[in-house]
């Protein structure tokens, strides 16, 4: 994924790397067919998709307040692990 090609950009410049991922919708989930459809290339926002796209189905709202806040949930895990690990010696080098 997006990660193999940050790490071998990081081991040919000597640099650390680690990754760290988190996994905000439960796999007995299905994604909103929305969430599939208004990310540009880039990953920004297409927002004439995301309009386009709730005006045909409004019934995905409600979807996306859920991965909205399983979002959420996935920060808040992610940021408390990274807090514990901020002073182990083997994050430290990492924690900037």
């Amino acid at each position: 994924m997006e990660s193999g090609f940050l790490a071998r950009a990081a081991e040919e410049a000597g640099l650390p790397f680690a990754v760290l991922r988190v996994v905000c919708d439960p796999a007995s989930r299905s994604l909103p067919p929305v969430a599939g459809t208004v990310l540009s290339p880039d990953g920004g926002l297409n927002i004439k998709a995301l309009l386009g796209s709730l005006l045909r189905n409004p019934g995905q709202i409600s979807g996306l307040i859920g991965l909205g806040k399983d979002a959420g949930r996935a920060r808040t895990a992610m940021l408390t692990f990274l807090e514990q690990q901020r002073t182990r010696p083997a994050f430290a080098r990492f924690a900037g």
